[in-house]
């Protein structure tokens, strides 16, 4: 018996021994075969991915636990597909839970976020290991981060820090408490991010984590306002060193917290030291900023002047977009609150405005085109006033005073013109090196690169542009150019017989004619008190201006009162007292509000601000025998300030006012406005802002598409003009040439499309029937221009022939459309029709070319505009209109103008 129980006992534990080895080999096998190679990949792609560099906007909360950039995704897969082979082939080992968490993992990096989201949620069902539960809820609290589900992220990782509350493994619970802050962060729940933060950022496992982590807390605090705080926090920062970009903006926030604290030494020390770090070289400019806006608080303006105006001017640590906005913002504050320039701070914040940097870069409170428009307005109103003031000096002259001031006037725009002259000469004599090596050898292997001549390198093509430019200027592109310029210079005897080499462009200058527009000039008494009533409506709008977008009460209040007091009659008088008694309410004066509020009672009972402060201010109404009709100047500005109204009601009741007093000064301006409405409605809708981008996108590429066509076709045509150029050079010229480049249907992306743009089109079009010799027609013109639809092209239409895309309207030039002015051949059309020998056999009756001529009246280049086909009648032309023709000087708005016009000559037989 005893032997029995024996050989029982030890078959038992032999069979135990088997199957313990059994299990053990299995995990040795699943281990080396597949989750070894499975950890191996992941540990390889994670280390690629946290070593992609990443740049920091500050301006917006940073992520603790960084989104994954896509960097290790062949690693990834590769461990997604070994963890794989653990759960189809081992799924008896103790390695299916870790293959369930790199598996989710992988997929979290790859970017696969509900294919992760469902791996956690299987490791946390199926796992009986409480720290790979806890995993899984970290990695799903990470997950939701990234599919911005952050309310379900709140709700689910506060659910499961309660559920493992004094249970949680290592640093987990720091880490779930992190991902929890930065829900609540996406959420601009600061109290409770920081909350969740400061208790577990020391905590976290990675320097890294902490770095980034305490850099979070500083921002939070910062837009609580707890500036002590914040500065501790950025301090903690540079004892967890990791990444010096991060280190770098930093140091940046702590001087700048330093600098609200008003400690302005302190940040002043920190900016110095950074900018003396040779590391930061590649921050000079930006660093330097942050010193000139620290000069600005501590009251320094000429030296932050200095500061900012050397930064945009440094051509050897050149500015990126964003610091030049800045810089520029900054002038225009010094420009505006110190110096009361508001005409030059306009100039700079119009600059600020103008800068490509993107907006979501740069601080919250950057309103530079803001203030461009309203500054701008400022120094337009300004200017206005000024010369409508100069305009009723002029015309209270006596005749003898104002031939004197018109001859000096005409001295001065002689002048003038003569300066441009010399500018323009100066320009041409630029010096350029045209010896500099080229930075291309000429070996044959970067001749058969860049083609004959270089023809196909763009950089090379261009140096060559340059140096002949420097050499032959801007010669006239005919025969016998250099004879030509040779009997320009002649020798004119003075009175005692020398002889002196003079310039005869020069002596031209001397004597070009000159006229000085003299029709807006008041001369009667009727006309100087249009002018008066002119400028106190100019005077209403500066106080208005200064009330409304300026913030400016004081300013606002010197010109209501001006208006009051220099012109009690005009017709903005009632207004200009209802908007002072609005600004002392405001102020909190109640008692010079009512003062106002009665006298413009008592004074204008009939207007429509008498109704309003009587039931603002509750005072008694006059009896009225008469009720006095409003003007319709009075009604323009009770519509454009009524606040009470939206765009389109105000919109509307332009449009009613324009119709009843249509063909006057007043009726255009309420269409102007009524236009302006429509317009600003139609820019409400959320897909516009994306539309004109898309828009301005496809046009710049047609036309940079065009540019590069024309100039590969240019070089084509110079290549088959040179008898030296190689076989295959010429063919591949030939190819070039008579290739076509199909104009693209640009239709599809057309922005102004809608209700609201389909009003402002029809509104526009009523205002070019109606107004057209008013003033702002080319602003409506513009417009009109701009929101016509593009013709749809079908897909075979082809431009064999590219133009300048620029010849529509050439930049610096005004077209006789725009200025709507005849121009004069200097002599008479007639003179000059005198002198074409037209050849036999011309059939056409009229010939047109398009003329570009500069200030001077000179014509800078001209071309054929007509279908003309006779070679001969265009030759004719050409040769008499190079050889005779300049034009008299086009003066708009007292200036001469580079135009740019289409003139058709009439052929007699």
């Amino acid at each position: 018996m005893r032997k029995l129980f024996s050989v029982i006992l030890i078959l038992t534990l032999t069979a135990g021994c088997k199957t313990s080895f059994k299990s053990g080999f299995r995990d040795f096998n699943a281990y080396y075969n597949t989750y070894y190679n499975a950890k191996k990949s992941f540990n390889s792609g994670e280390e690629k991915s946290e070593e992609q560099q990443r740049n920091y906007n500050t301006l917006q909360a940073i992520r603790i636990h960084e989104t994954p950039m896509g960097a290790g995704s062949g690693e990834f897969q590769n461990a997604i597909d070994k963890g794989a082979d653990i759960l189809r082939k081992h799924d008896d080992t103790k390695w299916v839970d870790n293959a369930l968490e790199i598996i989710g993992k992988s997929y979290f990096y790859r970017q696969e976020y509900f294919s992760a989201d469902q791996k956690f949620d299987e490791l946390f069902i199926s796992s009986e290991d409480p720290e790979m539960k806890q995993k899984a809820v970290f990695w799903k609290g990470r997950v939701l981060l990234e599919l911005e589900a952050h309310n379900q992220g709140v709700q689910y990782l506060t659910e499961h820090l309660a559920l493992f509350d004094g249970e949680w493994k290592g640093s987990l619970e720091a880490q779930v408490r992190a991902v929890l802050g930065q829900h609540y962060v996406e959420r601009e729940n600061w109290v409770n991010a920081l909350d969740q933060l400061t208790i577990s950022v020391r905590y976290l496992p990675k320097r890294s984590y902490k770095e980034r982590g305490y850099f979070l807390i500083g921002q939070l605090y910062e837009n609580l306002g707890n500036n002590e705080e914040a500065y501790d926090a950025y301090d903690q920062v540079g004892k967890n060193y990791t990444n010096y970009d991060l280190q770098f903006e930093a140091k940046k926030k702590k001087a700048e917290v330093a600098r609200a604290l008003g400690r302005s030494d302190d940040a002043y020390r920190v900016f110095s030291s950074m900018v003396r770090d040779d590391k930061n070289t590649e921050f000079v400019s930006e660093l330097n900023f942050e010193l000139g806006k620290t000069e600005q608080d501590r009251g320094n303006y000429a030296k932050a002047r200095e500061i900012y105006t050397s930064i945009l001017r440094d051509r050897r640590n050149r500015p990126d977009e964003i610091t030049k906005a800045k810089a520029y913002n900054g002038l225009a504050e010094i420009y505006r609150f110190h110096f009361n320039d508001f005409e030059r701070a306009a100039a700079y914040y119009d600059s600020a405005s103008s800068s490509n940097a993107k907006r979501e870069e740069l601080p919250e409170d950057f309103n530079a085109e803001e203030f461009a428009q309203s500054f701008g307005d400022y120094a337009r109103l300004k200017d206005e006033i000024h010369l409508q003031d100069s305009l009723i000096w002029m015309g209270s002259l006596s005749e003898v005073e104002f031939d004197s001031v018109l001859a000096e006037l005409e001295r001065k725009k002689r002048e003038e013109i003569a300066r441009l002259q010399r500018e323009q000469e100066a320009r041409r004599n630029t010096l350029i090196n045209v010896n500099a090596p080229s930075a291309q050898n000429n070996s044959g292997e970067n001749q058969e690169r860049n083609g004959f001549l270089n023809y196909k390198n763009p950089v090379m093509l261009t140096d060559a542009a340059q140096q002949f430019n420097a050499v032959w200027g801007g010669r006239p592109l005919a025969d016998n150019w250099r004879v030509s310029s040779i009997l320009v210079n002649q020798i004119v005897e003075n009175e005692e017989g020398e002889g002196t080499n003079t310039q005869a462009g020069v002596t031209q200058a001397n004597e070009v004619f000159v006229s000085i527009d003299l029709s807006r000039i008041p001369f009667t008494p009727e006309d100087q008190d249009s002018v008066r009533e002119e400028i106190s409506k100019l005077n209403y709008e500066l106080g208005n201006l200064f009330f409304l977008s300026l913030n400016l009460p004081d300013s606002a209040e010197y010109y209501f009162k001006k208006v009051i007091e220099e012109r009690p009659n005009s017709n903005v008088v009632p207004v200009s007292l209802y908007s002072l008694s609005e600004l002392y309410i405001l102020n909190g004066d109640t008692l010079k509000a009512t003062e106002k509020g009665e006298e413009l009672l008592e004074n204008y009972p009939s207007s429509i601000y008498a109704d309003r402060v009587v039931e603002k201010y509750n005072l008694s109404p006059p009896e009225v025998t008469d009720k006095v009709e409003l003007s319709p100047t009075e009604v323009f500005i009770s519509i454009s300030n009524d606040e009470t109204l939206n765009e389109k009601q105000r919109a509307d009741s332009l449009l009613v006012l324009e119709k009843s007093i249509r063909g006057s000064s007043i009726g255009a301006k309420s269409l102007q406005f009524a236009i302006d409405s429509y317009i600003t409605l139609a820019k409400e809708d959320s897909l516009f802002s994306s539309n004109i981008s898309k828009w301005n996108e496809v046009n710049q590429d047609w036309v940079s598409t065009q540019k590069d066509f024309k100039a590969k076709q240019d070089s084509a045509k110079y290549i088959l003009s040179d008898s030296t150029s190689a076989a295959t050079d010429s063919l591949f010229a030939i190819s070039i040439l008579d290739s076509t480049l199909t104009t693209p249907d640009l239709s599809p992306y057309f922005p102004y499309q809608g209700v609201y743009w389909d009003s402002t089109r029809s509104k526009v079009q009523l205002y070019l029937a109606e107004y057209s010799s008013f003033e702002n027609v080319v602003l409506i013109r513009r417009l009109n221009a701009e929101f016509e639809p593009p013709k749809s092209q079908v897909a075979d239409t082809v431009v064999s022939q590219i133009e300048d895309p620029g010849v529509a309207l050439r930049e610096g030039y005004l077209s006789c459309e725009d200025i709507d002015q005849e121009v004069f051949i200097r002599g008479g059309m007639q003179q000059f029709l005198s002198l074409i020998e037209l050849p036999k056999n011309v059939t056409e009756d009229q010939i047109s070319f398009l003329f570009f001529f500069n200030t001077r009246g000179v014509i800078e280049e001209f071309k054929l505009s007509s279908d003309t086909q006779n070679k001969e009648l265009i030759d004719e032309f050409v040769t008499k209109i190079d050889a005779n023709i300049t034009f008299d000087p086009v003066l708009v708005d007292g200036s001469a103008s580079n135009i740019q016009c289409e003139i058709s000559f009439p052929i007699s037989q």
